[in-house]
């Protein structure tokens, strides 16, 4: 009777250790995903300030070029609105598959396994 308790005994310690164990790499794994997420998160974000200060100093460089073909600052600067406003009803005729699009890259980088 014993050597059943023992045994019993053993094996309740064992399963206790492997779940703790299992636990830990769980937390493991998931704060590696979540610092890892949140880095790309951050790299993504400064790509886009970079992106839209270069936007904005080229929309302002190709409205006075503009401005020096057509001789009006008001003509010149229209056509640069004119560009982002065809950009944006495309973006709005579109948004549906860009968000079905965007969607899921945020689930498969979510869900991709690190190597």
């Amino acid at each position: 009777m014993s050597d059943e308790y023992g045994f019993f005994s053993d094996t309740k310690k064992e399963l206790e250790s492997y779940l703790s164990n299992r636990l830990l790499l769980f937390k493991m794994q998931a704060a590696n995903k979540f610092a890892r997420t949140i880095a790309k998160m951050i790299v993504v974000m400064l790509l886009i300030l970079f992106f839209f200060a270069s936007l904005l100093f080229l929309s302002i460089t190709a409205g006075y070029f503009f401005s020096t073909l057509t001789g009006s600052f008001t003509y010149g600067f229209g056509i640069v609105t004119g560009v982002y406003l065809i950009f944006f009803l495309f973006m709005l005729v579109y948004r549906k598959k860009m968000d079905k699009s965007i969607a899921n890259l945020i689930i498969k980088t979510l869900l991709k396994k690190d190597e």
